[in-house]
């Protein structure tokens, strides 16, 4: 219970009075959740004993009565309703109820903004101020109109003769009233002695539920006759749109009428002939099959509740037609919702009643085996009306949030709200700093990603910055186990009559209200990526941050184990790789890893089992590749190439050392490229500036005849490579060159703007790209940076083209293809592979995993620091928690 509290939340100061201040902080601070009452699933309300309490802290008062009155006057300008709406607000926790404002938002876009009175207006007397500084608490005022005077005389009698006759008017108590009726007041007193204490409780249960089952049928029978005929034979709704309203708003209590008469006239034939009734569990069991008929209407009353506040916000003669029906005498003054409510109210109503009956019937009894069958079929029915009256809120939310969610002039993006799967996570206000000042900004989190937005005067919402994906966002908490925790909301069943059970809470019952005036839970996320920040957000109190921390890794969690396409395996943290020995590449040989790093070669398992030891003492080593026949690898360490033996990855301890000098292939390299073309296997040196580029190219000579097979044999002895290449072509391009891709007989290079196709046997240069295709003529603007970095030749017939900022196809002619898939990257990748039939990005905060068909993201994985090492074998590494860098693979 709220006034049980440890934990502390920030109240603002307001003045009392005014209703329209209360009522602003009233629904900031009421503790809001899912609460299921009588078997009924109800989102977004609170317990009257909460708002009570809520109350009686922003008003500073210890008085529950005075609380409980201030929120009678804002109930009366229709604030907040019972859900069920039969009645005012009471100190119950037992009694739910839910802010009008939920209906208005969803009828926001057809309705003025005139005809929406946001919030309660007027003056509270009894909490006004005396103009008389003499006057306080501890002291009478002189004024006999003071309302501290007033409070302190007659406050108790008002509030008791109040309460009193509040309750007399709303639950009609009076001795007249037949609602007051009993089995032991109606039947003749020699039966009543005749059975049992349990026996006659028994009798009771089935009494009232005979009595109420009489009621609910006359309540159906005065929808259908005051409202369904009245509207059908009147001009108050126009005709061709009459027949269909009637069936959205109205659904099927026709039908459901005439299924809960007949079960009422078979429960009260029975009742006529048995003073004690015997049993009831059969004419249920034989009704049982129509019931499913609620399914229906329970997941269908949302919409039904939504067109019946269009039309009344829309049409006068209507709005009129309602205030007429509520004066009815049968109406007993209730709204039109009340009576729509009715149908789902009951039939989460029948489970308790006959477990009433079932705790005081013998096992003997028959009756014992049907009303248990009875209570598992009507549990399920509710599971089911539950399920998809939740699934239709949720999809009235996301259409209507798919109209209030706005953006930016200029800016747009997609949040696929209509999409059949998505889903409505959470939603609450969090305070943002923006410019030193505090900004309210509400928070929606969907199944996919998480919207920041301000909410405007006109009930739209103006997304801030861009929309999050799940997979794109990190929460960077570390408090939470700093702070003291709270629990979630928790209810005892008090009765038979009454089932209220917490679900799901947005804040927390443990709550100590204190009055300061700045909030500082703070929940700190990054969005990653290029349009990324950080956000530092400010809950309410720590339960609030805490049950979103733990509603957005749930469902990050969910989306990471559904777009899960790469495993990662760890490698290890070797104790030879500190942050200050970077590792720059790696490579895979047999069952180890030969990884490069600032300070050398090292080797180690390629599983991760053992550790690494340094086999080579060079400085800086940036590249490893071997050559074709598995006999020779290439190292590009400072700027110098040396090509080694495969040998020296075998030796032992018994091997002689080895002369770097001797293998020593050029110096004054960016960057070297082994690959096959002309039918040769070249080595393309690259000698890469801003504005020229030299590219020294080497041939690999094979040992094809017995003079070249002991060439090699010689040379893998000596653990020389050098003499096997041999210069085949050395020429210069006036452009930046960042990468090679080798073609049948022509290499592809990356030049500052575009890629460049050279021919190695006339050394031409082409364009890759055919400029001529007006596809291409975004990439002319000046206001677009771009810079080529990789080819890949992907469904056989097109090339994928890397740039710094997007992704496109061409086709073998350099034109595009595929001209409605374009990819436009999450981050700023500088390194691409492409594995299967999924392309990767990486750049140092995270892993962007496309597919290349659809050019969907399928996955992220986020990492600090993080660099690939090999983009065939995909291996990388990422900075840990440790002094020591983690080495994985995909």
């Amino acid at each position: 219970n709220l006034k049980n509290s440890n934990v502390t939340i920030n109240m603002p100061i307001v003045y009392p009075a005014l209703l329209s201040n209360v009522a602003t902080v009233f629904m900031k601070y009421v503790p809001m959740a899912t609460y299921i009452k009588d078997s009924i699933k109800y989102t977004n309300c609170f317990r009257g004993s909460d708002a009570v309490e809520t109350l009686k802290l922003i008003i500073r008062t210890k008085d529950r009565n005075l609380a409980l009155l201030l929120g009678r006057a804002l109930g009366n300008q229709n604030l907040f309703h019972d859900v069920t709406y039969n009645h005012f607000l009471r100190d119950n926790s037992n009694e739910l109820y839910q802010f009008s404002n939920d209906i208005m938002n969803l009828i926001i876009e057809n309705a003025k903004k005139s005809e929406i009175n946001t919030l309660p207006h007027g003056v509270y007397t009894l909490l006004t101020r005396c103009y008389s500084p003499t006057c306080s608490e501890g002291n009478m005022c002189y004024s006999i109109s003071c309302p501290r005077r007033l409070e302190q005389q007659n406050l108790l009698n008002h509030v008791a003769r109040t309460t009193a006759l509040a309750e007399k008017i709303m639950n009609k108590v009076n001795s007249n009233n037949p609602e007051n009726e009993f089995w032991s007041t109606v039947i003749p007193e020699n039966i009543v002695n005749s059975v049992s204490d349990t026996e006659r409780k028994r009798q009771e249960v089935i009494f009232e539920l005979i009595k109420t089952e009489r009621e609910y049928v006359e309540d159906l029978d005065f929808i259908q006759k005051v409202y369904i005929q009245k509207l059908r034979y009147s001009n108050i709704i126009d005709n061709e749109y009459k027949e269909s309203f009637i069936n959205r708003a109205f659904i099927n209590i026709p039908q459901i009428y005439a299924i809960n008469n007949h079960f009422y006239k078979l429960l009260h034939s029975r009742q006529q002939k048995e003073p004690i009734v015997s049993r009831i569990g059969d004419i249920f069991l034989a009704c049982i099959k129509d019931f499913e008929h609620y399914i229906e209407y329970g997941y269908k009353q949302i919409y039904g509740k939504y067109v019946v506040e269009t039309e009344k916000l829309k049409n006068t003669m209507f709005k009129r037609f309602l205030k007429e029906c509520e004066r009815h005498p049968k109406s007993r003054k209730l709204p039109i919702q009340s009576f729509l409510a009715r149908p789902t109210t009951r039939i989460g109503r029948y489970p308790l009643l006959i477990e009433a009956i079932l705790k005081r019937t013998p096992e003997s009894n028959p009756d014992y085996k049907d009303l248990n069958e009875v209570v598992r079929i009507l549990k399920s029915i509710l599971n089911q009306i539950n399920e998809k009256a939740g699934k239709a809120q949720n999809n009235l939310k996301l259409n209507q949030l798919n109209y209030q969610l706005v953006f930016n002039s200029g800016e747009w993006h997609d949040l696929k709200l209509l999409a059949p799967e998505r889903k409505l996570i959470r939603e609450g206000t969090f305070n943002i700093k923006i410019s030193g000042y505090d900004t309210e900004l509400t928070v929606f989190l969907f199944d996919h990603m998480l919207v920041l937005a301000k909410r405007k005067k006109n009930g739209l919402y103006k997304v801030f910055r861009s929309p999050i994906p799940l997979e794109m966002l990190i929460i960077n908490d570390k408090s939470l186990n700093g702070r003291r925790s709270s629990t979630l909301f928790t209810n005892k069943n008090n009765s038979d009559r009454n089932s209220i059970t917490s679900v799901k809470s947005n804040s927390s019952s443990n709550l100590n209200f204190q009055y300061q005036e700045v909030n500082k839970f703070p929940l700190s996320l990054t969005h990653l990526g290029r349009s990324g920040g950080l956000y530092i957000l400010y809950a309410m109190s720590f339960a609030d941050k805490r049950a979103w921390k733990d509603a957005i890794e749930k469902q990050k969690a969910i989306i990471h184990d559904k777009m899960k396409i790469f495993d990662i395996f760890s490698i290890g943290t070797s104790s030879s790789f500190a942050v200050s020995n970077r590792v720059i590449c790696a490579l895979p040989f047999n069952d180890n890893l030969v990884v490069g790093s600032e300070n050398g070669l090292y080797m180690g398992p390629g599983d991760g089992t053992g550790t690494f030891e340094k086999i080579l003492n060079l400085p800086k080593i940036s590249q490893i590749d071997i050559l074709p026949d598995l006999e020779f690898f290439v190292i590009l360490s400072d700027k110098s190439i040396y090509v080694y033996s495969t040998a020296i990855l075998q030796r032992d301890e018994t091997s002689s050392p080895i002369i770097e000098n001797e293998k020593k292939l050029c110096s004054n390299i960016t960057y070297f490229k082994i690959g096959l073309c002309l039918g040769r296997h070249l080595i393309c040196c690259v000698k890469s500036t801003t504005s020229t580029s030299t590219i020294r190219t080497f041939e690999y000579i094979r040992g094809q005849n017995s003079k070249n097979r002991r060439l090699m044999k010689l040379l893998k002895n000596n653990s020389s490579g050098k003499d096997c290449l041999k210069l085949f072509k050395e020429f210069y391009i006036q452009d930046e060159c960042s990468s090679i891709y080798f073609l049948r007989s022509k290499i592809c290079i990356s030049g500052s703007k575009t890629f460049q196709v050279i021919d190695l046997e006339s050394l031409l240069t082409q364009d890759l790209l055919d400029f001529t295709d007006p596809s291409f003529e975004f990439m002319k603007r000046k206001d677009i940076i771009i810079r080529p970095i990789s080819i890949f030749r992907v469904m056989n017939d097109f090339y994928l083209l890397c740039f710094s900022n997007f992704a496109l196809f061409i086709d073998r002619l350099g034109r595009r293809a595929r001209p409605n898939k374009i990819i436009y990257w999450l981050g700023v990748p500088s390194v691409f592979a492409v594995h299967h039939q999924y392309l990767l990005a990486f750049e140092p905060e995270f892993i962007e995993i496309r597919s290349v068909e659809t050019c969907e993201v399928v996955q992220i994985i986020p990492g600090h620091k993080l660099k690939n090492l090999n983009k065939n074998s995909l291996h990388c590494v990422m900075d840990a928690n440790t002094a020591f860098q983690s080495i994985f693979r995909l």
